[in-house]
């Protein structure tokens, strides 16, 4: 059975409907009215034969045939959409999602130095400790997520970058006094994602070999974000349990300094996560390189 294909333009309305699963939002993304993608999207299902979505009265849901057909339309559209800009843009910018950590702590340092050697492209961050959906989003081009290997989707493409270990570390300027003042408190990251595995501090203090005076009647003392407990460590407010590879830059300048530097607790891994079509850009290959030669360079 031939079906004839449907305009260009009833697609591209039913590709954002179905990402968005919402008839507003993906109005609001073409800039067109809610009622046009209604009327394009009806008269699609006319042409077709078939419905593409449930309505009710607050939301639309995709047919199990709306779903096989937003499968095709999602990597054609935006494999389109990665190839115009790749083929036509004097200017790139790489739109990247990662977390407010990462970000601050190991890209921001860098930054300017892949754009002085990539000087026709551009890095737009944006921080959440939400798990952007790719597939959905098509403003993001590159998410660094932490944790574990992402489950296997082949519209994704994922790549570790770094794997970590945690440690203890404190300002030079009260290391010395560590054993002596058993009132210091110790300062961890609170995760807050119920799918991450615990790191805590208390997985070190199993681990030292050496006793550390007052150890069990110290606090601990804990932050919602790496960098609060970052920036508490510099100012000299207790001994922080951090990612090694977060506080390299810190360590290389002198702003912190590790205590008991034999004594060590796996952490998780840095993974680079992109479309499948968007890691064939010129963009995200330069970035990826860079951001590997970056890590590479800091172990």
């Amino acid at each position: 059975m031939t079906v004839r294909m449907p305009s260009p333009a009833a697609l591209r309305t039913f590709d954002a409907a179905a990402r968005f699963e919402s008839f507003k939002q993906a109005a609001q993304s073409l800039g067109v009215t809610p009622a046009s993608v209604s009327h394009q999207i009806k008269i699609l299902e006319q042409q077709l034969g078939f419905a593409l979505f449930i309505r009710s009265v607050r939301e639309v849901r995709l047919t199990a045939a709306g779903e096989r057909l937003a499968q095709a339309t999602n990597v054609a559209f935006a494999s389109i959409e990665a190839a115009l800009e790749d083929i036509g843009a004097t200017e790139n910018t790489l739109t990247l999602s990662t977390t407010p950590a990462f970000a601050a702590l190991v890209l921001m340092p860098h930054i300017r130095t892949f754009e002085e050697a990539n000087p026709h492209m551009r890095i737009q961050l944006d921080t959440s400790t939400e798990l952007v959906d790719l597939n959905r989003d098509r403003r993001i081009d590159v998410a660094i997520r932490y944790g574990t290997k992402p489950e296997h989707d082949e519209r994704l493409s994922a790549t570790e970058l770094a794997r970590e270990t945690y440690g203890v570390y404190c300002a030079p300027q009260i290391a010395e006094q560590v054993h002596k003042t058993s009132g210091l408190p110790f300062i961890e990251t609170d995760w807050r994602s119920p799918t991450l595995p615990t790191i805590s501090v208390q997985s070190w203090l199993e681990k030292a070999t050496i006793a550390i005076d007052g150890a069990a009647a110290r606090k601990i003392l804990k932050y919602d974000q790496e960098h609060y407990t970052v920036q508490a460590g510099m100012a000299g407010q207790g001994l922080i349990f951090v990612s090694d590879l977060l506080v390299r830059q810190h360590l290389k300048a002198g702003w912190l300094v590790p205590f008991q530097p034999d004594v060590r607790v796996d952490g998780l891994s840095y993974y680079m996560v992109t479309t499948a079509y968007g890691a064939e850009t010129l963009k995200v290959r330069k970035f990826k390189s860079w951001l590997r030669q970056l890590l590479a360079a800091t172990e």
